[in-house]
C-alpha cells in the first residue's frame, strides 16, 4: 500500500510488556527511532483490525476503524533499550494494560512525523522487490533498523523469506510511485 494519501502511519509495534508499571516495549518502525520524541500521542489498532489495505478506499476504511476503535494514548516518557524503544502511557499503570495490547501496530499522526529520507517504513512494505536479472522477488514484509544500516525483509510467494541490507551494493532503487524496490542480490542471499 502507498501510504502517501493517508492522514496516519503506523510508527511502531507494541510487542511486549517492560517491568510491572504499565511501560511497554516498542519495535519502533520509524527511522531513527529518536523521531518518536516528537510523537505526543499514538492509537493503538484495535484488536480486530486488518491493515491489509489495497486501495484508497480500503484504506479510507482502516483509518475510520482506527479513530473509531482504536485506542488513544498520550506519551509521558520515552526511553530507549537497543533498538526499541520503552514507553509510557498516561492512564497505563499496569502490566495487565500493556499485556491487553501487546502485538499491536501503533499509529500516529503523519503530520506529527518528520520524514527527513524521503520515505516512511510503513510506506514500502508491501512494495515488490524486483532483482536486475532475476526479476520479481517477493515484497518487504519488514524493515529492521540494524547497527550499520536498515535491513529490509522479503516475503516470497512460497511463504519463505529474506533479507536484504538496504545498502547500495543491494538496493539500487525506491520507486515510490510503481510500489518497487529494484536490488541486486548477490549469490546465496535468499537462502
Amino acid at each position: 500500500m502507498n501510504n502517501q494519501n493517508t492522514k496516519y502511519i503506523c510508527v511502531g509495534k507494541i510487542v511486549n510488556t517492560h517491568g510491572l508499571k504499565g511501560e511497554a516495549k516498542i519495535y519502533p518502525y520509524l527511522n531513527p527511532k529518536e523521531d518518536f520524541e516528537n510523537l505526543e500521542n499514538i492509537i493503538v489498532e484495535p484488536k480486530i483490525a486488518t491493515n491489509n489495505t489495497k486501495n484508497s478506499q480500503q484504506s479510507i476504511e482502516f483509518e475510520q476503524q482506527l479513530e473509531t476503535q482504536g485506542r488513544r494514548l498520550q506519551i509521558v516518557n520515552i526511553r530507549y533499550k537497543k533498538n526499541m524503544i520503552l514507553a509510557r502511557f498516561d492512564g497505563v499503570d499496569t502490566i495487565e494494560e500493556v499485556e491487553g495490547m501487546k502485538d499491536r501496530s501503533i499509529y500516529a499522526l503523519k503530520d506529527d512525523v518528520a520524514e527527513e529520507d524521503g520515505f516512511f517504513y510503513s510506506d514500502i512494505i508491501g512494495f515488490d522487490v524486483v532483482d536486475e536479472k532475476l526479476g520479481k522477488l517477493g515484497k518487504i514484509s519488514d524493515v529492521t533498523q540494524g547497527v550499520a544500516h536498515d535491513i529490509f525483509t522479503v516475503l516470497k510467494s512460497d511463504g519463505k523469506s529474506f533479507m536484504i541490507p538496504s545498502v547500495k551494493e543491494f538496493v539500487k532503487d525506491i520507486d515510490d510511485e510503481n510500489q518497487v524496490i529494484s536490488v541486486c542480490i548477490i549469490d546465496g542471499m535468499m537462502e
